[in-house]
């Protein structure tokens, strides 16, 4: 089924409790690196985001590499990074986005995507109710949409 047609049977049937998807084409960097790249890869500019270190999860706008975390996300615009520590220096770092992000990105084309909120935990709330995620699926060589990725698209302010 293609994604006007989902669309377009969503809204003939009022089936508003099922998400709009949008399509776009999906970049994805992904490498194994240490712990000097992810503290060149945070010098960029971020708008914020949240880390799991080992004795809390914060809000914030940069990672404190001065402390052992476990794992990031941080957004700007339509792009993400992902940080994964794997163990020991090493840590898995992806990065996504729907424009082009150079040589050894996998371009994914035509995906469908749409965006979720989910409630953050209270004792997370001060600056944010919400945070939103970019749900992609893919069409696979069978025809069928499989499931590809959750982008960390920022915070909202929810209900």
């Amino acid at each position: 089924m293609s994604i006007d047609l989902y669309n377009e049977i969503k809204q003939q049937n009022h089936l508003t409790m099922l998400p709009e998807l949008k399509q776009s084409d999906l970049y994805v960097l992904s490498v194994k690196t240490d712990k000097s790249a992810i503290t060149e890869k945070m010098s960029s500019e971020w708008s914020g985001g949240w880390v799991m270190y080992t004795d809390s999860v914060e809000l914030v706008n940069s990672v404190d590499m001065n402390r052992d975390f476990l794992e990031a996300e941080f957004y700007n615009g339509d792009r993400t990074v992902r940080i994964r520590h794997l163990y020991g220096n090493e840590y898995l770092l992806a990065e996504y986005s729907q424009t082009s992000l150079g040589d050894g990105a996998r371009k994914y084309e035509s995906c469908a995507y749409y965006d979720q909120e989910l409630m953050l935990r209270r004792n997370l709330r001060g600056k944010a109710k919400t945070a939103v995620y970019r749900l992609w699926q893919c069409r696979s060589d069978d025809g069928q949409w499989r499931p590809l990725v959750q982008q960390f698209m920022g915070f909202g302010k929810g209900a």
